[in-house]
């Protein structure tokens, strides 16, 4: 009885698919699955799927919506058999980039593992395990002009069951999936992170040696045990891939610098008069504070008054503001002549300075007053509705984020660059500005316009992004500035 009931469930879902989609092309066809291009009575594209497998998890991905995973519009199942209906994604497979041999740049590579790292968390915490990771099944979506990478074909997807030892099914495609997936043990995240290390090998070509290199040799480690364990790990390494090896000497250098602190502090209270801290209130005022929106005029940063010409960049600094946009290089402006501040006494803590500054005006000078690094800081802006909702899909031409760096040290700093990111909760991208080395006592700045970014996805509805920014580079120095966070939020 069990049984015709079922048949006829399948038998009604068919039913149903007829009356509401036409069959274009058979677009797949296996032992295990057949796969159709449909479309609706307004002529939108579905894909229909007749799947001889149970127990998948498109019925978990239709209650979460739309995001790396297409859309789950309808599906069905009875103990052998799985019917569903999604969302046809049109766009460019890394499958096809890869046979007309468009390898992926460094940045672009970080961008979309950044994407896929943010949608793979999400079905890892539902407990779904993609299992068939590879480039055919990795399309690139273009919205707005911006790539957005989608992963599809979850027919080889499990649900990660904790007293199970092994799969029940081996699935997956040989070269992309790891030994567990061949009846060494119960796949999990780490699965996926093998199969998006070994994809992401192959997009980046053969002669590739990157920064890149050692975290997809990570992901891909034999080895479940020694690869990242979550997409987390992998998305931190990502985020902050020169700041680890960087962890040891700021460890040494904050233990000696706490030491000689504590004989400095014990000295000043036995020959000086007490010293009073600033206030609690005067030292957080700007953490995280609620301040009006900067004005969108131009105003030159303090620091950079009374720098002279750059003779690299070629251009002439206006008396009353910064160079014009025109005329800014894309990553960032040198300035070779050492700043008549760098006295031999500063050049010798050791120390890099960097400023920010919003459309001229300096963000964080709180963190001027401490004597060791400040990196825990932000800025929160809201942008009345008269303002912003005149504005396309990126923020207006003439907004920017400027970076100063000042090396007051007494050793080159080594390959600097600044790396921003943003992040709505659904969505975000990355882009890095790369520098010179700076010798004791040089100077730059790097100039990132905001109109290169995008407003939050559906910034209508979802108004608040954050945007951060990181400067890594070769060498011990303290760094002021490391890390700072702007927080743009579109009122109502």
């Amino acid at each position: 009885m069990g049984q015709d009931n079922s048949r006829t469930a399948m038998e009604l879902a068919e039913e149903y698919i007829k009356s509401k989609y036409e069959k274009v092309r058979l677009l797949h066809e296996s032992d295990r699955a057949e796969v159709w291009l449909a479309a609706d009575s307004t002529g939108s594209f579905v894909v229909i799927k007749y799947i001889k497998l149970a127990n998948l998890p498109y019925s978990t991905l239709k209650t979460m919506g739309k995001s790396l995973w297409p859309e789950v519009i309808y599906c069905t199942e009875d103990e052998h058999n799985t019917i569903v209906v999604e969302e046809f994604i049109n766009g460019e497979s890394f499958e096809e980039l890869l046979a007309n041999r468009k390898h992926l740049t460094e940045a672009r590579a970080r961008e979309l593992l950044l994407q896929l790292c943010d949608g793979l968390g999400m079905l890892h915490n539902k407990g779904i395990i993609h299992r068939d990771i590879k480039p055919s099944n990795l399309i690139l979506q273009n919205v707005g002009g911006h790539d957005f990478a989608r992963l599809i074909d979850y027919d080889a997807a499990r649900t990660v069951k904790e007293e199970q030892k092994e799969d029940t099914r081996l699935l997956g495609t040989k070269g992309y999936a790891p030994p567990e997936q061949y009846g060494y043990g119960q796949t999990d995240q780490r699965s996926d992170i093998y199969s998006l290390g070994i994809t992401f090998q192959e997009m980046m070509g053969p002669d590739y040696k990157g920064w890149l290199k050692a975290i997809l040799q990570k992901c891909t480690e034999v080895d479940a045990r020694s690869r990242y364990q979550t997409v987390k790990d992998l998305k931190n390494a990502l985020l902050y891939h020169r700041r680890n090896k960087l962890l040891k000497v700021a460890g040494i250098a904050a233990v000696s610098l706490a030491v000689v602190l504590v004989i400095w502090t014990n000295w000043q209270h036995s020959h000086d008069e007490k010293i009073i801290p600033p206030a609690v209130e005067e030292i957080m005022e700007e953490v995280k504070e609620k301040v009006p929106l900067p004005s969108v005029e131009e105003k030159t940063p303090e620091a950079e008054k009374d720098k002279p010409e750059s003779k690299e960049s070629g251009s002439v600094q206006q008396e009353n503001g910064p160079i014009p946009h025109e005329n800014k290089p894309n990553t960032m402006e040198n300035n070779k002549a050492v700043q008549e501040a760098a006295t031999g006494a500063e050049t010798g803590k050791n120390a890099v300075y960097a400023k920010y500054y919003f459309n001229g005006e300096r963000q964080g000078a709180w963190t001027d007053r401490f004597e060791t690094p400040r990196n825990d800081w932000g800025t929160f802006f809201t942008i009345p509705p008269n303002i912003w909702k005149n504005w396309s899909d990126t923020y207006p031409n003439d907004w920017e984020v400027r970076v100063t760096v000042d090396n007051r040290s007494n050793k080159h700093w080594e390959n600097p660059h600044l790396s921003v990111w943003t992040t709505d909760g659904v969505g975000g991208e990355s882009k890095d500005y790369y520098g010179n080395t700076l010798a004791p006592g040089e100077s730059c700045v790097f100039v990132v316009p905001l109109n290169e970014f995008r407003l939050p996805v559906l910034h209508k509805e979802r108004r608040r992004q954050e945007m951060h920014f990181q400067l890594y580079a070769s060498g011990d120095q303290m760094l002021f500035g490391e890390k700072a966070e702007m927080d743009f939020e579109l009122e109502k």
